[in-house]
């Protein structure tokens, strides 16, 4: 999604929440990984749009 200004928004926390659940039922290795990589695979998995922050993804695995 992108803001007024123009640039990429980070995606909410709950749709970053919603999005690992769903990545998990596919990858339960995810679990182990570090955030940043945990972010990454949410996008290239076709899980979210747009890369979540670090801080997004690792509040998101803390929070299972």
């Amino acid at each position: 999604m992108r803001g007024v200004s123009g640039y990429a928004e980070s995606p909410g926390f709950q749709e970053v929440l919603e999005a690992l659940k769903r990545a998990l039922e596919d990858n339960r290795r995810l679990r182990d990984f570090p955030a940043e990589e945990v972010a990454r695979q949410l996008v290239l998995g076709g899980y979210l749009g747009e890369e979540p922050t670090v801080p997004q993804a690792a509040d998101a695995l803390a929070s299972l």
